[in-house]
């Protein structure tokens, strides 16, 4: 009987899990080199899909947005509770006020671009592929590092 056990990852973050098992060891081997070629044509997928996205950012940059520095409001160290006056809360408050106003500008911004120019690229290149779309749309352009996996046969014992 023999089993495939694939592999990879390095150091802490190593990982081993079997796969199959069978007592034809040609059988194995064939199974091996579809699991190959099919890790390969997901990295070419995913490759292309970066590609795509580097070539697009590059071309349809993002509109920019003012950069302001926050400055939060420091109080003194130490300082206890009761010595916290109201004009202090309140400064601070409208501080958080001011930076949620400029982070929802930001956040604005990012969004405008990422829903209504990239996503109609992205949606168009995976039906282009043939690739089902997804339920949820996220941000998750494809990597640009793919682990190596590596396959070995190892034959068990009779018992």
């Amino acid at each position: 009987m023999f089993i495939v056990v694939s592999s990879g990852g390095s150091h802490d973050e190593a990982w081993e899990s079997t796969e199959v098992c069978s007592s034809d060891k040609d059988k194995l081997e064939l199974y091996i080199a579809d699991r190959k070629a099919a890790i390969a044509k997901e990295r070419d997928f995913q490759s292309r899909l970066h590609e795509l996205y580097v070539d697009f950012a590059t071309k349809n940059p993002k509109r920019a947005g003012t950069i302001v520095r926050y400055d939060k409001p420091k109080w003194a160290s130490g300082i206890g509770q009761h010595q916290i006056t109201q004009a202090m809360k309140d400064e601070r408050a409208a501080w958080q006020a001011n930076y949620d106003a400029y982070m929802a500008e930001l956040n604005s911004i990012e969004q405008d671009w990422i829903h209504n120019l990239w996503k109609p690229v992205y949606f168009k290149f995976l039906t282009d592929e043939g690739r089902p779309l997804p339920e949820v749309f996220s941000m998750e352009t494809g990597r640009t590092y793919f682990e190596d996996v590596y396959f070995e046969i190892n034959e068990i014992p009779e018992l």
